[in-house]
Order: structure tokens, then sequence, then C-alpha cells
């Protein structure tokens, strides 16, 4: 068990989940350098591999590269952005 909440929201005490999503998001998204970029780089290598079965990212087709968790990552993460950007 993660969590002994009986629910979820977006503050749970101290810990600001939406807050930790950008993290995430941005620990991907943003790398704060070349040597950072390589690390991001290896780790979406190695995640690759153990959901599809590949190092190879090329080998992969359109449809299922478009399916990958870091692309739906990104397009929440840009529909976030936007809800964001319209209500104000």
């Amino acid at each position: 068990m993660l969590s002994s909440v009986t629910s979820w929201r977006s503050m749970d005490n101290d810990f600001d989940y939406v807050q930790f999503w950008y993290n995430v998001v941005d620990f991907f998204e943003r790398a704060p350098g070349r040597a950072a970029q390589r690390n991001v780089d290896c780790l979406l290598k190695w995640w690759t591999r153990k959901v599809f079965g590949t190092s190879h990212r090329a080998e992969l087709s359109d449809t299922a590269k478009a399916k990958m968790s870091v692309n739906a990552l990104a397009m929440q993460r840009a529909q976030r952005d936007d809800a964001l950007f319209d209500s104000d």
C-alpha cells in the first residue's frame, strides 16, 4: 500500500501530487544539460526495452511510439497547460 488515505486529492497533508506530476514530466522534458539528457535517454531506452522487449526504438512502429507512456505524459501535460492558459 502506498498510502492510507481513503480518497485521492491533489494535496495529501504536505505532499502535492500535482507538483510531483510536473516534476516527473520535467525530469524527462527539461534535462538541465547534456549529461542529464544522456541519463534521460538511457532511462528511456531501458524503459522501452523493458516494455517492448527491444532496445532499438527505431524498430518500433510509429503507432507503438505514439502510444509510449512518455508521449502520453507529454500530451496530458500539454492539455493541462492549455486548460490552465484558457482559464486565465
